[in-house]
C-alpha cells in the first residue's frame, strides 16, 4: 500500500477502538488499558481488514503475542507485552 493509499474506513475505525477512554483528558489522564481488550481489539482489526482483502501480517504477529500473554496477564495494562517479551528474553 503506498503512502497515498487509505485503510478503508472500517479498519480505521476498528483500529481505534479504545483510544476513546483518554483522550481529551490532557496530561496525567489514566491510559492504562487492559491487555485483553487490546488483543480483542486487533483480532476486530484484522477481521476488518480480511473482510477487505487486505493481509496485516505483523498485527497477526502482534495479536499472537498479545493472546498468549493475555493468557496470564489479561486484566494488566497492554504493556504485559513487552514485560513478558523481556523476562523470556
Amino acid at each position: 500500500m503506498s503512502s497515498e493509499e487509505q485503510l478503508p474506513a472500517r479498519v480505521e475505525t476498528v483500529a481505534l477502538i479504545g483510544a476513546g477512554s483518554t483522550m481529551g483528558k490532557g496530561i496525567g489522564a489514566n491510559l492504562a488499558f487492559r491487555l485483553a481488550l487490546a488483543a480483542k481489539d486487533a483480532g476486530l482489526a484484522l477481521a476488518a481488514a480480511e473482510e477487505e482483502g487486505l493481509e496485516l501480517p505483523m498485527l497477526a504477529a502482534i495479536r499472537e503475542r498479545m493472546d498468549a500473554v493475555a493468557a496470564e496477564h489479561g486484566d494488566e495494562d497492554l504493556a504485559a507485552v513487552y514485560l513478558a517479551s523481556s523476562d523470556s528474553a
